[in-house]
């Protein structure tokens, strides 16, 4: 999953549990990936930062 911020929280639910390998079952499971946003870039936030946001 991918841009995780932007999900919509009337479908939190759904991709929580999509997350939790409940919906279609994977071997390895599903990872969320957040990269910097152009804001954190500009903004010279550095990776350890957003990591922890």
């Amino acid at each position: 999953l991918t841009k995780p911020d932007l999900v919509d929280h009337r479908t939190e639910g759904t991709v929580l549990r999509i997350m939790q390998n409940e919906v279609v079952p994977l071997r390895k499971g599903y990872m969320i990936v957040k990269c910097h946003g152009q804001q954190d870039v500009n903004n010279e936030l550095s990776l350890a930062s957003v990591i922890q946001q």
